[in-house]
């Protein structure tokens, strides 16, 4: 009896085996697409120890209280501080939380201020960036004393694969935004010509074309919070009644029902 018991045990382990193969292997294929998609939208920063070996996207800080510690580059013995971005709040996680009072050099890096992207992760339910303080973000002076911090951005487990992309670069973006891009290289000074040569006619500049009117911001039913903060930015004001809560712009006010835009006036 005791055989046929474990005979039947052994069956269903191995019969759980074998359906849970499939979809292990579709959610290595999701994660490893979302990754890639993720990838595209930077280009990662490249450190040998302090030596600066490629200069990547170049990001700014929105949010206060990201920690970060001396380090530089991503590898196993690289100090970084971990903190979690989650209902438009940065939170330490729970490691950093408990050696934050022995962790020397640690401080927040400042809103506005610059990083280069290191490393970016994917997780069943994490997005996480990895990202270093450039100072005036010039590959040819740079930064002496960097420090490194981790950002998590979680999602509800099973969701995060199935989350577009535009939506994922949103809640990113609530945290680090593209910084702009610098003033154009100058053009080198032409030497003076030859005593009493006249000066070549002035070649006529043509008329630039005209950029056509970009669309107006959509705002729709059914818009999730971050969505209608990715296209009119953060909100004057919020009123939040629980389920229930009110974004107030200028010249606009938003309802949202269970996180999602349910009337706009």
């Amino acid at each position: 009896m005791r055989q046929i018991v474990r005979g039947l045990v052994l069956t269903g382990a191995l019969l759980a085996c074998l359906l849970a193969a499939p979809q292990n292997q579709d959610s290595k294929a999701a994660k490893a697409s979302l990754l890639q998609q993720l990838q595209s939208q930077f280009v990662l920063t490249k450190f040998s120890g302090f030596e600066l070996k490629q200069a990547g996207t170049v990001l700014l800080v929105q949010k206060d209280g990201i920690g970060a510690v001396p380090g530089s580059g991503v590898a196993l013995l690289s100090a970084s501080f971990g903190s979690n971005y989650k209902d438009g709040k940065i939170r330490r996680d729970l490691l950093s939380s408990l050696v934050a009072n022995k962790t020397a050099g640690l401080r927040n890096l400042a809103v506005g201020e610059g990083v280069y992207l290191l490393r970016v992760q994917v997780t069943d339910t994490n997005v996480i960036l990895d990202v270093q303080a450039c100072g005036s973000c010039n590959p040819s002076s740079p930064e002496p004393n960097p420090v490194r911090a981790t950002v998590t951005f979680p999602f509800k487990k099973g969701n995060l694969e199935n989350t577009p992309i535009e939506q994922i670069m949103a809640t990113i973006g609530e945290v680090f935004t593209f910084a702009n891009p610098g003033p154009p290289t100058q053009a080198p000074p032409q030497p003076p010509g030859p005593p009493n040569e006249a000066a070549p006619p002035a070649t006529p500049v043509p008329d630039q074309p005209v950029e056509p009117a970009r669309e107006p911001a959509r705002i729709e039913l059914g818009q999730t919070l971050e969505q209608v903060r990715a296209i009119l930015g953060q909100p004057d004001k919020v009123v939040d009644l629980g389920a229930k809560k009110i974004y107030l712009y200028k010249d606009l006010k938003i309802t949202f029902l269970d996180g999602v835009v349910s009337d706009v006036q």
